[in-house]
């Protein structure tokens, strides 16, 4: 499987995580969302050679 992602804020890139817990969980999310994705897309291609 494939590492986990992780969002990261970087200085002057907008609005801070820490300071707002509900845009820290969408790129929490959005990470975890892209990971699974990620996931299934490696899982059909093995599918596919095996098929």
């Amino acid at each position: 499987m494939t590492g986990r992602r992780f969002a990261v804020a970087l200085p002057g890139a907008g609005p801070s995580l820490s300071k707002n817990p509900a845009l820290q969980k969408e790129k929490i999310m959005r990470a975890e969302t892209t990971n699974i994705i990620d996931e299934i897309k490696q899982s059909i291609a093995l599918l596919r050679r095996h098929l």
